[in-house]
């Protein structure tokens, strides 16, 4: 006999439960607003700049993705859930003294990563252009704003005010329309303004929030530090592996940027950054997996119900998708015929890289079967994978096929590196396997999964 799998579903202590419910209340509400604002952002750059200068907006923006490394992308993450882990052993100095190491490594790095921005502006535009090189100054100043935007948000997840980081996201959209209206009104629009307005967002949003993160800093304070300075801590193990994959996956994208700007041309750098872009914003809608994924390392031990979850998630992440790229194919053209016809040349662009959501939606539920593995080491060499691929890939098809070469890398990069991901799985889980009979079928598993997206979806509104 079948065990009803919702019988396996904890639920949370009431007091956390209330938290979250709250949480995801204002994360409901703002992701909402968010989502609006940014369009509207978006609306004013792409209207008022034309597609040559958007390239060189894109391309100077990956400059900070290529040298993110300075603001040790990805570790605010198991920062984040090593704090927890302390919290729960009932250890708050030890937390504290992981939270000032990483604040005090993180202002260090982020530093001389400003600093190689600002003073070696004039030495770089040797390795870029001069055009691009003379925005280098302007992005200097998000590495100096970076470490308190950081922190902020690890303060905000570790004592459970989820309400925050909601509300910090749209303060930085908000803060971005305010000075992106006031450079339309002036008739300042360019380059310049759009970069100043992700420092004066940044900013702004740290400022604004500031007396909500005093609170919690005084909190963490008033635990003694437990033990020693150690900054290597965060160059070894799952840390160490978590930092050079995500640093690698912003390099990859800077790299595919300037790979089309350097075989079919700056134009095309907006165009594939517009169609990327909105693919990106469509994929946002991709949330099967983080509805399903906290049960997930629950049922490990067992495997038969664990890969089962799996096959269930994948089907209801790809039907998702197929429903994305119908209203993609519906709305998006509607939208860039109407606001952006400067910008039309991308809808057949567009037309072929939304299906890259297919191997997407497959890609985010096999992340997660890595992080339950922590194997972040696995998911490094997955990603080096990417890079080659995008490089050689690249490398051989834009020259050839100019902006259909870059589509065509695109979709091929996303194939083979979703395919490379589940032969790695298969060695992290050696009885893994994609079955067709559970993703076909229709059983008590699906009934749960469909009950808990409900749960998510109307828990907020309640």
């Amino acid at each position: 006999m079948v065990q009803n799998p919702s019988q396996h579903l904890e639920q949370p202590p009431a007091h956390m439960r209330s938290l979250i419910e709250r949480g995801g209340l204002s994360f409901f509400v703002s992701n909402g607003f968010t989502k609006c604002v940014a369009l509207t952002n978006s609306i004013i750059v792409l209207a008022g700049l034309t597609p040559y200068a958007y390239g060189v907006t894109e391309l100077a923006l990956s400059v900070v993705g290529a040298l993110s490394i300075f603001q040790l992308a990805g570790l605010e993450k198991t920062v984040t859930a090593d704090m927890g882990v302390e919290y729960g052993r009932g250890r708050a100095g030890a937390a504290r003294r992981l939270f000032v190491d990483f604040f005090l490594l993180l202002s260090l790095c982020s530093l001389a990563g400003w600093a190689l921005l600002f003073f070696g502006s004039n030495l770089m535009k040797i390795f870029f252009t001069e055009e691009i090189g003379s925005y280098f100054v302007i992005l200097s100043f998000l590495f100096l704003s970076a470490p308190c935007a950081i922190v902020m948000r690890i303060l905000y997840n570790v004592y459970l005010d989820l309400s925050m980081i909601a509300v910090f996201t749209f303060l930085q959209e908000a803060f971005k329309l305010v000075f992106l209206v006031s450079a339309l009104f002036l008739d300042s629009m360019s380059i310049a303004a759009v970069l100043w307005s992700y420092v004066f967002a940044q900013v702004a949003s740290i400022v604004a929030l500031s007396p909500r993160t005093v609170r919690w800093v005084r909190m963490l304070r008033s635990h003694p530090v437990e033990g020693r300075l150690a900054l290597h801590r965060f160059f070894f193990g799952h840390n160490m592996w978590t930092l050079v994959s995500n640093y690698l996956d912003s390099v990859t994208r800077s790299f595919r940027l300037w790979l089309i700007k350097i075989f079919v041309g700056t134009e095309a750098v907006a165009l594939f950054a517009v169609a990327q872009g909105v693919v990106g914003q469509l994929s946002s809608f991709l949330t099967i997996n983080s509805v399903v994924a906290p049960i997930l390392p629950r049922y490990v031990r067992n495997e038969t119900l664990f890969f089962k979850i799996i096959d269930k998630t994948m089907k209801y992440q790809f039907i998702l998708a197929v429903l994305l790229i119908l209203l993609g194919f519906v709305g998006v053209p509607m939208l860039i015929n109407t606001f952006f016809p400067h910008y039309g040349a991308m809808l057949p662009v567009f037309a072929l890289i939304v299906f890259s959501l297919i191997p997407s939606s497959i890609n985010t539920v096999f992340q997660t079967m890595f992080y339950i593995r922590k194997a972040q080491r696995n998911l490094f060499f997955s990603q080096l994978v990417r890079f080659v691929l995008v490089g050689v890939l690249g490398g051989a098809l834009m020259p050839l096929f100019g902006i259909y070469g870059v589509v065509c890398e695109y979709i091929a990069t996303a194939v083979l590196f979703t395919l490379e991901r589940y032969r790695a799985l298969r060695k992290l889980y050696p009885t893994f396997t994609i079955s067709i009979r559970d993703i076909v079928s229709y059983d008590e598993y699906d009934k749960m999964l469909i009950s808990r997206i409900k749960q998510r979806l109307w828990a907020p509104m309640r």
